[in-house]
């Protein structure tokens, strides 16, 4: 087995060199992930579930725009950033297409119908 190295200057000043097993670098705990590299462990479904029915609940608590911004906001970064690499994890956008199709037809609704205004009696 030869002693492998590396060529200078590819680690920093002082930095212990990164086993290596095979041909391949064992990775550390501290190294940054690489580019296309998702960081942290997964998070279980469980926990993803309990957080959008958090999220949902606080959303229907709520008129106030700002908020439901907010929530909307919060929501699409937590869900880019922390989704894991899997075909089903792509179904936020298809959810947020749902949403914008159900908010189009009761807009649609209330504009042909007519909405009543809260608090009228006739």
């Amino acid at each position: 087995m030869g002693n492998r190295t590396q060529p200078a200057g590819s680690r920093a000043a002082g930095a212990a060199p990164v086993p290596q097993k095979g041909g391949t670098a064992l990775r550390r705990a501290a190294d940054p992930p690489r580019p296309g590299q998702r960081r942290g462990a997964q998070l279980h479904p469980a926990a993803w579930w309990l957080w959008s029915l958090s999220l949902g609940t606080a959303a229907t608590r709520t008129t106030n725009p700002l908020l439901l911004t907010v929530l909307i906001t919060v929501s699409a970064y937590v869900v880019a950033t922390r989704r894991p690499d899997t075909p089903w994890s792509r179904s936020y956008g298809a959810f947020v297409k749902l949403a914008l199709a159900v908010l189009l037809i009761r807009l649609l609704f209330a504009t042909v119908l007519g909405s009543p205004i809260p608090g009228t009696h006739t």
